[in-house]
């Protein structure tokens, strides 16, 4: 039996006025891998980048970002929102993001199972959802302009406001939770 690894090492040594030189063996290791990966990730790498620019996303930087599971909905400070209970309460007045329609913050900790997703979807119309995609837990952003929650992820699962899975791999429905808008505040009630 011949050692390889000995053979790879007798083959990439130097010559006599010649630069390092790689076998054919030790070319296929050292590029195989990336050769590989980029054979198999780019059509998906490309179709999630395709869709990224057309949905405003990004390009190229909209993979990675769902790569790695980053959403643009910023978590919101636990100064701007309480729980008492099973009832979450959200100082709107004071958010930014909640000025807007289209606009959404999502709240994480204060003792919430799973993190909600807070959107302000009319004038005084607010939806509130659980923050965790069915299919492998990552968070929802909504998609500009469109009725529609979307994992951060690279599989992108899809859901309506109502919570029903419109598109991806989603193993079953988000949780939707009873909000309104009271004296100033929203409030979200845990019990559905």
């Amino acid at each position: 039996m011949v050692d390889r690894s000995r053979q790879d090492q007798q083959e990439t040594k130097l010559r006599p006025g010649a630069e390092k030189q790689l076998s054919r063996r030790g070319f296929i290791k050292a590029t195989g891998g990336t050769l590989a990966a980029t054979t198999l990730a780019g059509p998906t790498a490309l179709a999630i980048a395709e869709e990224g620019e057309a949905m405003g996303q990004g390009g190229i930087t909209g993979f990675f970002k769902a790569l790695f599971g980053v959403c643009e909905t910023a978590k919101l400070s636990p100064e701007l929102w309480s729980r008492e209970g099973d009832t979450v309460r959200v100082k709107a007045d004071q958010i930014p993001q909640l000025a807007a329609d289209g606009g959404a913050v999502y709240l994480a900790g204060q003792g919430l199972d799973v993190p909600l997703l807070v959107l302000r979807r009319s004038e005084g119309n607010y939806l509130a959802v659980s923050n965790r995609c069915t299919h492998m837990a990552r968070k929802l952003d909504p998609v500009p302009g469109k009725e529609v929650l979307r994992c951060c992820s690279v599989s992108h699962s899809s859901f309506d406001h109502e919570g029903k899975v419109t598109g991806g791999p989603a193993k079953g429905p988000l949780t939707v939770y009873p909000a309104a808008l009271e004296k100033g505040q929203l409030v979200v009630r845990l019990k559905t």
